[in-house]
C-alpha cells in the first residue's frame, strides 16, 4: 500500500513517475493509497489508468478521496482487474455498491466479522442486510474519528481489552477519557444487534 507523497503536492506527471519509481523497486505488488485531505494532493484517476496500464505491479487503488463518484471514473478509465477499495468506513456502502471491490477498513480491526459480513452483503446485493449491518455502525463510523485516526481505533481496543496500551505516538494524544467512554457505551450498544443479524462481535 503505498501512500500519495505529501506535503510538496507534486503534478499529475510527478505522481505518475513516483509510482513507476516505486513499483519498478518493489518486489511486490501495489495498492496505490489516495487520501488528499491528509496529503494535500489527489490523484486523479486518468493517472491511475495511466499507472495500470504502464506498470503491471500496479494492481489496486485504496481510494479515500470522499468522493464516491470518483470510482465510477476509475471504472471508466481503467481495466476491469484493478482492484478498487474504499478507504472510508462510512462510505463503503456507497462505494461497493458505485463499482467498488471491498474496504481497507478501520472499523474492521475491532469488528472483522461485522465488516466482513458488509462487504459479503453488498457484494451479492443483499440490500436489506447491507444497509442493517452498515447503519448499526453509523455512531461508530464518527467516534472513531473523532480525535484522529489512529486514536479512536487504538483507544476502543484498549476499552474492549483485544490491545495492552492505548499509547500513540506524538504529536497524536491518546483519547481523551470522554472520548473513551462513548467508546465503550457504542460498543456495548452494538453486542446484541450484531448477534441478532447473525454476527458474531470478537471480544
Amino acid at each position: 500500500l503505498s501512500v500519495v507523497p505529501y506535503y510538496n503536492k507534486p503534478t499529475q506527471e510527478g505522481l505518475y513517475l513516483h509510482f513507476m519509481a516505486v513499483a519498478e523497486a518493489s518486489k511486490k505488488p501495489i495498492i496505490l493509497y489516495n487520501i488528499p485531505s491528509r496529503t494535500g494532493c489527489d490523484l486523479q484517476p486518468e493517472t491511475v489508468a495511466r499507472l495500470q496500464r504502464d506498470s503491471a505491479k500496479i494492481i489496486g487503488i485504496k481510494e479515500a478521496s470522499g468522493h464516491v463518484e470518483r470510482i465510477g471514473q476509475i471504472r471508466e478509465l481503467c481495466r476491469p482487474d484493478l482492484l478498487v477499495y474504499s478507504g472510508d468506513d462510512h462510505l463503503t456502502k456507497d462505494i461497493i455498491r458505485a463499482g467498488g471491490d471491498g474496504v481497507v477498513s478501520v472499523v474492521a480491526n475491532a469488528y472483522p466479522q461485522a465488516i466482513k459480513a458488509l462487504v459479503s452483503a453488498l457484494i451479492t446485493e443483499q440490500r436489506e442486510q447491507a444497509d442493517e449491518i452498515d447503519a448499526l455502525f453509523t455512531e461508530m463510523y464518527q467516534l472513531l474519528f473523532k480525535e484522529g485516526n489512529p486514536v479512536g481505533i487504538k483507544g476502543l481496543l484498549h476499552t474492549i481489552q483485544l490491545i495492552e496500551t492505548c499509547a500513540v505516538r506524538l504529536p497524536l494524544c491518546h483519547a481523551t477519557e470522554q472520548l473513551t467512554t462513548r467508546l465503550r457505551t457504542v460498543h456495548e450498544e452494538l453486542l446484541v444487534p450484531m448477534q441478532q443479524l447473525g454476527i458474531e462481535p470478537r471480544l
